[in-house]
């Protein structure tokens, strides 16, 4: 198991300009490959399948899910999924399947470790998830994911066991070759099933389709199974439009400099309608978060790449003409969607701006205090009292006093309240309030435990004032996120330590905080399982130290490629596809900050990342 002599030797006399830390190895024994000659070709498959292929997945799984008990979801258990379910399940069995390659390294004397401070972060993170999912208070949950999104402990510990597979698996050209490749082919697949779906011939919803995506025994009832995707929307495979740009921010800067670099006139064309599928559905996607990281992957390639531009002008010169060509042949059905996306990214219509602003709910046992324009207003019911008799005062204590109206409704007198209109009804022997604030109604039932909120699902919930930072008049900002991120910034400080457990954001956040979602425009009772925003989530999940592990990790790569990159003359196939990794991890880190993680998307970008740094370590030691 000690280090091979004859090895070190033959590698000091291949590089002997070689002195850069990344070339050194952590452990190197008997029988392990040099940089130059790699692992056999069989090793690439489980980086491949997890890169490439995952995200293709899709296939119908019925599954029981213990949501009893929550007052934001119905008692239902029995869910269907198509597009997660099977996608994490293969994320573990790349995981399982390179930790037992890892394994057979050893116990063929074939492991070679590189050296890097960057396992430092991953594992830091990595113990973070562990301690989130120990000490989570949703046990469940935190090992199997959330429903539809199945993004649990042992799927995060094999995001980050990926990148280190693939850093110490990718030395060769021919294995990024590979890679990319198939990722090409894929994406390709992909890129041609969403133009089905743009084109409004959705492959999904053929009989083949269906056929393809369904068990045997649903084929009975094929015919019912429809998609809730309309109006031309892409989805692909990834189940949320916002993915389907989001992923191809990393795609986009790769295969757009393979196809400007290229000098072989098939290859060229491969890769440029390659590229030209790419940017169809990106902009098909229709989603302002893909075009911000794209628009930011745009700038930083400007930046790195600078004067060298010039020499490949007349393939960019044609990328850009394609691009405007794409722009032009869906003008009249993308621009209306996309004006309306950024509009409603920083205004409020007109209607929202004439509505009343609720501050909070409160109910506090015998009292009900409602605050609408930071005018609170409290009903106090006497619980010991047969009818329950009621008095209603201002935020002083002075008593208000009204007048009934012929529908039962009783209006304040006071100016300061007229939006608010009241009823007392007694129903089965039950006392209600029903507080009508403008066009909605809000039911409040008194019980033996107080007042309590009367929701949708029939189920009581105590209702208080939610803490929020920021965004106080702009709850609609990103089509609500705004809303999202000022609830979830407080609970980051919750969870500075260890996170509430993977894929558990749902119960952390205040569902019942249903005066900021009608505040938002919003049907009061959407539940919010994702906040957005990828570093919020991890910082809630698995807490605010694994999101700064991450962030170190992150920025470690960024900004190790910019020192290399800045001076780089790619004039090869590793060097131009490790500076369109860069570029493409620059464009998802930015679109990353609304949008979220996902396991139709993090396996791309972590199987890039560990693609990115081996080929940075190889560039590093060849410098």
């Amino acid at each position: 198991m000690g280090k091979n002599k004859n090895h070190e030797l033959k590698d000091k006399k291949s590089h002997k300009t070689k002195s850069s830390a990344p070339s050194k190895p952590v452990w190197h024994m008997s029988h392990a490959p040099t940089l130059d000659t790699g692992y056999h070709w069989t090793q690439d498959v489980p980086i491949i399948i997890f890169t490439a292929v995952i995200i293709m997945i899709t296939f119908m799984k019925t599954y029981s899910s213990p949501m009893e008990g929550y007052y934001w979801h119905s008692d239902k258990t029995v869910f269907a999924d198509f597009f997660s379910y099977y996608k994490s399940v293969f994320i573990m069995l790349m995981g399982t399947l390179s930790a037992l390659t890892i394994l057979y390294r050893i116990m063929t004397q074939s492991l070679y470790i590189k050296k890097t401070k960057l396992y430092i972060p991953m594992a830091i993170y990595a113990c973070f998830v562990i301690l989130s999912w120990v000490f989570s208070e949703y046990p469940y949950f935190a090992f199997h994911g959330f429903n539809d999104r199945f993004e649990g402990s042992l799927v995060l510990i094999s995001y980050i066991f990926m990148v280190f597979y693939v850093i110490n698996t990718v030395n060769t050209e021919k294995s990024i070759k590979r890679i990319i490749y198939a990722t090409g082919v894929t994406s390709s697949i992909l890129g041609i099933l969403g133009m089905s779906q743009f084109l409004n011939h959705d492959f999904f919803q053929t009989d083949i389709g269906k056929k393809l995506i369904t068990p045997k025994s649903y084929i009975d009832n094929i015919d019912k199974l429809k998609f809730s995707f309309t109006n031309r929307e892409i989805y692909q495979t990834v189940y949320n439009i916002n993915y389907v740009s989001f992923y191809l921010t990393l795609l986009i800067p790769i295969f757009g400099l393979l196809f400007i670099t290229e000098k072989n006139i098939k290859k060229k064309l491969i890769f440029g309608a390659v590229s030209a599928l790419l940017i169809f559905n990106l902009v098909g996607s229709k989603s302002s978060g893909g075009i911000l990281g794209i628009g930011i992957a745009f700038i930083v390639a400007l930046i790195i790449l600078n004067k060298k531009l010039m020499k490949w002008w007349k393939s960019i010169a044609f990328l850009l003409v394609s691009v405007a060509t794409v722009f032009a042949l869906t003008f009249n059905i993308l621009m209306p969607e996309i004006t309306n996306a950024i509009k409603g990214s920083f205004e409020r219509d007109a209607d929202a701006n004439q509505k009343q602003f609720i501050d909070y709910f409160d109910t506090d046992y015998d009292k009900l205090t409602i605050s609408c324009n930071n005018e609170p207003l409290t009903i106090q019911v006497d619980m010991e009292a047969q009818n329950s008799e009621v008095s209603i005062t201002d935020k002083e204590g002075a008593k208000l006093f009204f007048t009934k109206e012929d529908d039962g409704y009783i209006i304040a007198d006071d100016q300061r309240f007229s939006m608010y209109s009241f009823n007392f009804i007694k129903e089965d022997n039950t006392n209600y309030i029903v507080v009508n604030i403008e066009d909605s109604k809000w039911r409040f039932m008194v019980t033996k435990e107080g007042i309590l909120f009367y929701n949708n699902l029939n189920k009581l919930v105590d209702l208080d004032p939610v803490p929020g930072i920021g965004f106080e008049d702009q709850l609609t900002f990103g089509s609500g996120r705004g809303l999202i991120w000022s609830r979830s910034l407080p609970l980051v400080k919750e969870h500075v330590f260890i996170g509430s457990g993977a894929d558990t954001y749902v119960f952390e956040f205040p569902q019942n905080d249903y005066a900021a979602k009608y505040n938002a425009d919003w049907p009061i009772y959407n539940i919010v399982d994702k906040p957005h925003n990828l570093y919020l989530g991890i910082a809630v999940n698995t807490g605010l130290i694994s999101l700064i592990s991450l962030l170190i990790l992150f920025g470690a790569y960024i900004v190790w490629s910019i020192k290399i990159y800045w001076r780089n003359q790619y004039e090869d196939f590793i060097s131009i596809v490790g500076v369109g990794i860069f570029i493409g991890i620059c464009g998802f880190l930015t679109a990353a900050l609304v949008n979220d993680s996902s396991v139709s998307v993090m396996p791309l970008f972590y199987g890039l990342l560990g693609v990115g740094i081996a080929i940075n370590m190889k560039l590093s030691s060849q410098a």
